[in-house]
């Protein structure tokens, strides 16, 4: 609803937070280069537990991939997520005022309320210290950021090997072999593992199996 309200309202709302939510699939499109480009004109910053139950840190990491990794260079550093360690959805509430759907739902936090608030207010200072120009306090996020790359990075490759659907749609314009396009994906790379998983060992050296 947030998101809703605030798109279009750059001149009145200067920056946007979510907290264990992202920005919605249809504020992005695929450009003819390949890159990811939102129509959304207010600076979001994406808050993930790692332990979200609700909001899955499977989907905070394809908010990182088309925000961080593949974002347009003319929206680079706009649309931040962080992934936050140890915590779930409830963390970024009071823990003696938790809604039902969050109480059967959640993933227990690995962290206490007052270090998750601590982690959670250090990213928003951050975010809202760039925002207002004021670099040096704004650098309080490099940490959290480095914890990010490093925790996202396995998840993209598997979303990379499965030929995950929503990071580019699939080039199902050909029956046989799909085109090679930035704008959309051709094929998944792990079929080319799976061949050989299941293949078994290679008694010859010399062969191989490309599929």
């Amino acid at each position: 609803m947030s998101q809703i309200y605030a798109n279009g309202k750059s001149n009145q709302i200067k920056g946007m937070i979510l907290m264990g939510s992202v920005l919605l699939r249809n504020t992005r499109n695929i450009t003819n280069s390949g890159s990811t480009l939102f129509h959304f004109d207010v600076p979001t910053l994406t808050l993930t537990g790692e332990l979200d139950g609700l909001l899955r840190i499977s989907r905070g990491a394809e908010a990182y991939w088309h925000s961080m990794v593949n974002i347009d260079q003319s929206q680079a550093n706009k649309f931040p997520v962080v992934a936050l360690q140890g915590v779930s959805h409830s963390s970024f509430m009071d823990s003696t005022m938790l809604p039902s759907a969050v109480k059967s739902g959640d993933i227990k936090p690995e962290v206490d309320e007052k270090t998750a608030h601590d982690t959670i207010s250090k990213s928003i200072l951050a975010f809202v210290s760039q925002l207002e120009g004021d670099h040096e306090t704004a650098k309080l996020g490099s940490e959290q950021a480095v914890f990010t790359d490093d925790f996202m990075k396995p998840l993209l490759d598997a979303m990379k090997l499965e030929g995950s659907y929503q990071m580019k749609a699939p080039c199902y314009d050909s029956t046989l072999v799909n085109r090679d396009s930035p704008v959309c994906l051709q094929g998944s790379s792990w079929s080319e593992q799976a061949q050989k998983m299941m293949g078994g060992e290679l008694a010859d050296k010399n062969v191989d199996i490309t599929t």
